[in-house]
């Protein structure tokens, strides 16, 4: 009786690891999606509210897209004309983690909530937010609405 426990608890072993993924899959897609980026405060240069959790962020520039989700909804994101960005640990770096906040001024009180991931978006990406949000989102998009501004400034 004992025997055949053993050679059942061997063979559940063995099935266990033949169908368990290579510790090297693993860590490729966790680089892949990284959502503990960082962007200096100082860089922050543009954003557009998805959803209530969700927010796309420019930085450096406006050819660095940023994917930041809230640990909780905030019911005005959507609608606000300005946004607050808070350094919860006061190292000069928007994140993924260190408890660094987004507050929404414009509500009839203030919401606030801590920022649970921030991820790089590239092109596919940013492409396939514009896609589920229908919303245009592209990289650049502000320089050249700057530039288009300058350019009438300067013949005025």
């Amino acid at each position: 009786m004992n025997t055949r426990i053993l050679i059942l608890m061997l063979g559940l072993l063995s099935a266990r690891y033949a169908t368990a993924a290579p510790a090297s899959d693993t860590s490729d897609n966790a680089a892949k999606t990284d959502t503990n980026a960082c962007v200096f405060f100082s860089t922050l240069y543009d954003w557009k509210a998805l959803d209530t959790r969700h927010l796309v962020i420019w930085a450096p520039g406006s050819n660095h897209p940023y994917l930041v989700t809230t640990s909780f909804p905030l019911t005005q994101l959507q609608y606000a004309e300005r946004l607050g960005f808070v350094d919860g640990n006061n190292d000069g770096r928007l994140c993924g983690f260190g408890m660094d906040k987004i507050v929404v001024p414009d509500a009839a009180f203030t919401e606030q909530a801590t920022i649970a991931s921030m991820s790089q978006l590239d092109d596919a990406g940013l492409a396939a937010l514009s896609a589920q949000y229908h919303v245009k989102l592209q990289r650049g998009a502000g320089k050249k609405k700057n530039e288009t501004q300058a350019a009438k400034n300067a013949a005025e």
